[in-house]
């Protein structure tokens, strides 16, 4: 569809793009803002992939990127996902 002239990516458009940038060539730059898009959707593989990705992205700032990922995690995992349970045991 389309918003204002913009072509508008659907959650599952953007993760795909995302998952692709992010676990396919290794840019996590990239992906950051197409799993981040998908993830702000309610895409349950949306929100576990941008997790691993701001751990990607800001390794630096490690406590508080955990805090977001646990965030992103933690409503991964309320929709189901198990793999989001396995990161979050990771986390502690």
């Amino acid at each position: 569809s389309e918003v204002w002239g913009k072509k508008v990516l659907s959650s599952n458009d953007n993760f795909s793009i995302g998952y692709y940038l992010h676990e396919g060539l290794k840019d996590h730059k990239k992906a950051y803002p197409f799993l981040e898009a998908s993830a702000m959707e309610g895409n349950e593989f949306g929100c576990c992939e941008f997790a691993k990705c701001l751990m990607f992205c800001h390794e630096r700032e490690y406590e508080s990127i955990n805090e977001k990922a646990l965030s992103w995690l933690m409503k991964a995992a309320n929709q189901g996902s198990c793999e989001a349970y396995l990161r979050i045991g990771m986390l502690y």
